[in-house]
């Protein structure tokens, strides 16, 4: 179905994403227990939130000058370098005192990871030769990461106390290592514009765009095309959406509404997962479909989930909110899978990896902020009421998208020089 770069992809970055999840575990689990903190320990997602933004910022200049293939490859080369040293420095430094180097270490972890995102999804569609191929990658890379969060999350802390958190950040190493040499087997096409043809010589002459240019290409790109522009506004309230499913706000629901222990957390967490590996699944089979109707699955699965998060709200039964759960995860697969592939052919192909990191950083900086203004709404009004809130918010993007319609019939990749001449 694919040709080797794209299995060498696959295999490489879900190996990568299963060293992710390992280390967040592992890192968060010995800061706790070194410091006996939860406010410390807190300091972990906040410090790799802030550094992720950083370098989804400046990461168009990197994306500008390296092909995408050496970018992962150096990523994930100096993530096994970073995780031997980090392991190291917990097996003979780590202490309450010195808990502020593992901070420094956990940014440039998060800081090498910024460009890896963008990096890969502007990748698949050079590595493939039409649209329904790419969607059908999309649904495969999203089935695998789905299955890396269930095991990683279902098995992390068993690794970490069956081997200790040194052995178990060396063996997160290896994986990065390992990572390392199935992306140095995916061969990039050479990109179109770097083609040899007449106009290169006017290309050649024409001056270069400064760091400041290129900088904001991203951002300009997306403000000056309806369509993405409109997505960056879907985007931005189901961030602020999503962010009702993160640990802190579930762990509430279950023990405040459904009146269940924290085994039910894990219960409802599986569930999803389970429902977002088999949507994945469904994506694949029935991707030539779902290519043609790109525009009608983005919003089947933006109204599905906005839907039954409303109903998880007001629900009391835990049986029915673990089956609202496994509804949602196709839903939000179909949502994630459609919105990739639309942006993925409707942007140039060397002005793709500045589009995606733009959003990219977006997002991030959505997640950090909704964690926190979440928190202060479900302490003024309840945990029930930020659930009905979220369901609001992906009701109104899907509203958006509707408005927006014609746009997304009309996207097309438009020419690079009108671009250039706009900056």
């Amino acid at each position: 179905m694919f040709n080797r770069s794209v299995r060498n992809l696959v295999f490489g970055q879900t190996l990568s994403n299963l060293a992710d999840v390992m280390a967040t575990i592992t890192i968060v689990t010995l800061m706790y227990h070194i410091s006996d903190s939860v406010t410390y320990t807190a300091l972990v997602p906040l410090v790799r939130m802030i550094s992720q933004s950083i370098s989804g910022l400046i990461s168009p200049l990197l994306l500008d000058r390296y092909p995408l293939t050496f970018l992962l490859k150096g990523s994930q080369f100096l993530q096994f370098i970073l995780f031997c040293i980090i392991g190291w420095y917990a097996w003979q430094s780590l202490s309450p005192e010195t808990l502020w180097v593992m901070l420094l270490l956990i940014m440039v972890w998060a800081f090498l990871d910024g460009w890896t995102s963008p990096a890969t999804s502007a990748l698949i569609p050079r590595l493939l030769d039409n649209s329904e191929h790419v969607m059908k990658a999309n649904g495969v890379f999203g089935t695998a990461n789905q299955i890396v969060q269930l095991a990683g999350w279902a098995g992390g802390a068993i690794v970490f106390n069956w081997l200790g958190g040194t052995y178990t950040l060396l063996s997160i190493a290896m994986m990065y290592f390992f990572a390392f040499l199935m992306t140095s087997m995916v061969h990039e096409p050479k990109r179109k514009s770097e083609k040899k043809s007449a106009s290169d010589v006017e290309s050649k002459e024409a001056p270069k765009a400064g760091a400041w240019q290129r900088l904001r290409e991203g951002w300009l790109i997306i403000w000056s095309r309806p369509a993405l522009r409109s997505l960056a506004i879907m985007d931005f309230l189901e961030g602020l959406a999503g962010s009702v499913w993160a640990g802190a706000f579930l762990l509430a629901y279950v023990k405040t509404i459904l009146h269940r222990d924290e085994t039910w957390w894990g219960y409802i967490n599986v569930s999803y997962f389970i429902g977002a590996i088999v949507g994945g699944l469904c994506i694949v089979a029935i991707s030539s479909w779902l290519n043609r109707n790109r525009f009608g699955a983005m919003m089947l699965g933006m109204i599905g989930y906005g839907v039954l998060t409303l109903i998880f709200g007001y629900m009391t039964s835990a049986w029915i909110a673990l089956a609202l759960a496994l509804f949602m995860g196709p839903l939000v697969e179909m949502r994630t899978v459609a919105v990739t592939t639309i942006r993925q052919l409707s942007v140039e192909e060397e002005l793709l990896p500045k589009v995606l990191a733009a959003m990219s950083t977006l997002n991030t900086f959505i997640f950090g902020i909704s964690v926190v203004v979440l928190g202060v709404l479900s302490d003024l009004f309840g945990i029930a009421a930020i659930y009905v809130i979220c369901g609001l918010l992906s009701l109104v993007a899907t509203g958006i998208g509707y408005l927006y319609r014609q746009s997304f019939k009309e996207l097309q990749p438009q020419q690079t020089t009108s671009i250039n001449r706009s900056l």
